[in-house]
């Protein structure tokens, strides 16, 4: 039995057109220890779902870290397997761990038609798990969501009377924070979206990460918009630093990836450019005076 399930799901995975195709004898060392990596982790799956157990991503890397070398390839691997057999983590028995974080309160309502409130208390919490089919309401009204790159300025943002519902990844935004942030545009598509991170390309892209969800429509969010916070704001600052060469390429490479539609994020970079300067968001200081206030204004401001 155990082997016929074996089967079944290599025969999916190695015969989809859409993507490359993993082949053994391989060709190259390489691409040897790609296909020993997705038999690898393919047998680690079915033994969980054959013992009933679901796992995070991070324990399937951890046992084998030899094999995997890092987190990514575990999470590129559990990525082909969901997209070929057309079935979420959590039915393939690898949900993300939980890594982003919120403040605000929502309420999820299962398909079962269990309701969970989810209530912050003015302190960010855990990103919540959720399957298929949940829908997610609002408890108290805000005037838009907030996406912010860092905690470090989210834990500032907690200060602010503003009416909104937080947002953050800590960095790039693993899969239960983009899927999260679709759910929200999906169920909630007359509240904007806003997006605010370090004035570098990296910032940048880790925004754009949220908009494209990398090629999955289930971790997209195509209506982010960025705030109106430039670099503009912050060229005469003391914590204002040099763009390096390799900034200057990414900043060539992003402009290449980026939406023709996205015309801030586009303007934004090049001002990079020109003026060879970027900026650390949670260590530069506006000139009217608080990092939050100067973030609340530019919130406003992209509303009209």
């Amino acid at each position: 039995m155990k082997s016929k399930r074996y089967n079944t799901f290599v025969d999916k995975l190695l015969t989809r057109q859409t993507r490359r195709c993993v082949t053994f004898p391989a060709d190259t060392k390489a691409e040897s220890n790609r296909f020993t990596q997705c038999i690898r982790l393919i047998s680690l799956l079915i033994e969980n779902l054959t013992l009933k157990n679901t796992v995070t991503r991070r324990d399937l890397y951890y046992q084998d870290v030899q094999l995997f070398k890092s987190q990514s390839v575990v999470d590129s691997l559990i990525e082909l397997f969901t997209q070929c057999m057309n079935i979420t983590g959590e039915e393939l028995g690898a949900i993300a761990a939980q890594k982003g974080l919120m403040v605000g309160d929502v309420t999820l309502h299962c398909p079962n038609g269990v309701l969970t409130d989810y209530r912050c208390f003015g302190n960010a919490m855990l990103i919540p798990r959720f399957g298929n089919g949940t829908v997610i309401t609002l408890i108290s009204e805000v005037d838009y969501i907030l996406i912010v790159e860092k905690e470090a300025v989210l834990s500032q943002l907690i200060k602010s009377k503003e009416k909104r519902l937080l947002i953050c990844g800590k960095g790039y935004a693993d899969v239960l924070t983009k899927t999260f942030v679709n759910l929200l545009s999906r169920c909630l598509p007359d509240v904007p979206i806003l997006g605010i991170a370090d004035f570098d390309p990296y910032g940048f892209l880790i925004l754009e990460n949220y908009r494209s969800g990398k090629g999955h429509l289930d971790q997209s969010c195509p209506h982010l918009q960025y705030t109106k916070a430039s670099i503009l704001h912050f060229i005469k600052g003391s914590s204002i630093l040099n763009l390096t060469l390799r900034d200057f390429k990414k900043c060539v490479k992003l402009l290449h990836t980026l939406d023709l539609s996205n015309l801030r994020a586009r303007q934004e970079v090049q001002r990079l450019m020109v003026l060879g300067k970027k900026a650390e968001l949670d260590v530069i200081k506006d000139p009217d005076g608080e990092l939050v206030h100067y973030i609340d204004r530019m919130c406003r401001l992209s509303l009209k």
